[in-house]
């Protein structure tokens, strides 16, 4: 054909798979507007705003260029390209999985169950040092505050009083000393501090609450660091160690069950816990239970979506299994690596997903083209692969090269995601050329 006949025959040949793939990869961007966390939210609108200005310039400007002089002759060598003269050798893999049709679509139902199964085993966890290049400065220098110092990070527990209790009461004291006890209970909780341990500090015996009087011989700041009479406050300060959220959420949870306990016993009195560490514990799990509900929901829109595009119900199924197979396994790879669920891993799997879901598209596609020129199936999918095999290695190469190259990052977060993008996406491959021609053979229907 002429260059100009050649990019409009290729533009009717691709164009709904590259509408389709581009819907359902902005579906899975798009579902990250669903979290409360404010950064994830414009991470996702970032992405679908991307994932649309490259649609159209797919579109319009590689069809453009190839209409003129510079497309003239990009057909010349084709064939002797390394990925073609791979696709032949590799050719007779679909022959051998259509030939184990139902031992292969069984394997394929039963693992991704399975690697599901393993992948739910992951919690939600986050530490402060995650978000630091793993040799910096500053992760050694937490690392070593941690360790020599015993722990580093500093929250708090607010005490406050009603106007019926007298601010200088021993009542007062006896309580706050209560909540730095229960904090002393806690092998994980480092360093309680408050205006009662400051008392004890001073010479002079007997209890603490019998001791109000010494409050005088402190330094003012000192003082009112802790304790602030006239707005009928006390803060018992304490410090935890940079071991991920996940490891005090116990602890946390017993230190709140007692400051309940003290309201009780104590009436007029109430406690609240503040801090970093605290605000993490309250914050992560909902964000990442966000998260994980909005790539579940962007899964259910995308193979609703394929249903109803392809008109089969049936086709909308059996693409469930090759478009969760590559999440499962990297689930299980974050489950067996001893890792947790956290906010890179969720946006990974919600970028993977999206991702991952358009070899699936351009398979099915070619597929259902194929089939409605041939009567039989396997010949489909035979001419599917032909078709579309070099499509797909090529952008599994080219992606798990870009993933790739952050692999050399030295921030953790970095290096999880970038890992995560190249296991799922040639897990994906691997769905789409094995399992999902035989899913095609064993359970379509005419």
């Amino acid at each position: 054909m002429l260059p100009k006949d050649a990019a409009k025959q290729g533009l009717k040949d691709v164009g709904l798979a590259c509408a389709l793939t581009s819907l359902t990869t902005a579906i899975g961007f798009g579902s990250l507007a669903m979290a409360n966390h404010k950064f994830v939210q414009e991470f996702g609108m970032s992405c679908v705003l991307g994932v649309i200005l490259s649609f159209v310039s797919v579109v319009t400007m590689i069809p453009l260029a190839c209409s003129s002089w510079i497309g003239k002759y990009v057909h010349v060598g084709q064939e002797k390209s390394l990925v073609d003269q791979q696709l032949n050798q590799i050719g007779g893999i679909v022959v051998w999985v259509l030939l184990r049709q139902s031992v292969i679509s069984r394997i394929a139902i039963i693992s991704t169950v399975l690697l599901i199964g393993i992948s739910l085993t992951l919690r939600p966890d986050d530490k402060r040092s995650n978000a630091l290049p793993t040799k910096s400065e500053a992760s050694t220098t937490i690392k070593l505050l941690d360790s020599k110092m015993g722990r580093i990070d500093s929250n708090s527990i607010v005490v406050t009083w009603d106007a019926s209790i007298e601010s200088d009461s021993p009542q007062v004291i006896g309580f706050i000393a209560g909540v730095e006890a229960l904090l002393a209970k806690e092998p994980l909780i480092g360093h309680p501090l408050s205006i009662a341990k400051l008392i004890e500090a001073l010479p002079g015996d007997g209890a603490v609450e019998d001791r109000m009087s010494l409050l005088e011989l402190l330094p003012p700041p000192l003082n009112r660091a802790f304790y602030t009479p006239e707005k009928r406050t006390a803060t018992v300060t304490f410090r935890v160690q940079d071991l991920g959220i996940r490891k005090y959420s116990d602890v946390f949870s017993r230190i709140e069950a007692g400051l309940d306990s003290f309201f009780n016993q104590h009436p007029g009195f109430s406690a609240t816990m503040e801090g970093d560490s605290i605000w993490r514990w309250r914050n992560l799990y909902q964000i990442v239970v966000d998260l994980a509900t909005s790539l579940g929901v962007a899964a259910l829109i995308i193979f609703a979506v394929l249903a109803m595009l392809y008109r089969s119900l049936r086709i909308g199924l059996i693409s469930i299994v090759p478009n969760c197979f590559p999440l499962a396994v990297a689930g299980t790879w974050l489950a067996v690596t001893g890792q947790s669920l956290e906010v890179v891993t969720v946006c990974a799997f919600t970028v993977c997903l999206g991702i991952a879901v358009d070899d699936t598209i351009h398979f099915l596609t070619r597929f259902v083209e194929e089939r409605s020129r041939t009567d039989d199936d396997q010949e489909a999918i035979r001419r599917a692969f032909t078709g579309v095999g070099t499509a797909l290695l090529m952008t599994t190469i080219v992606l798990v090269a870009g993933f790739s190259t952050v692999l050399l990052s030295d921030s953790r977060d970095h290096f999880i995601f970038a890992s995560l993008g190249a296991i799922t996406l040639t897990a994906a491959l691997f769905g789409d050329l094995v399992f999902l021609p035989a899913l095609l053979v064993k359970y379509i229907k005419r």
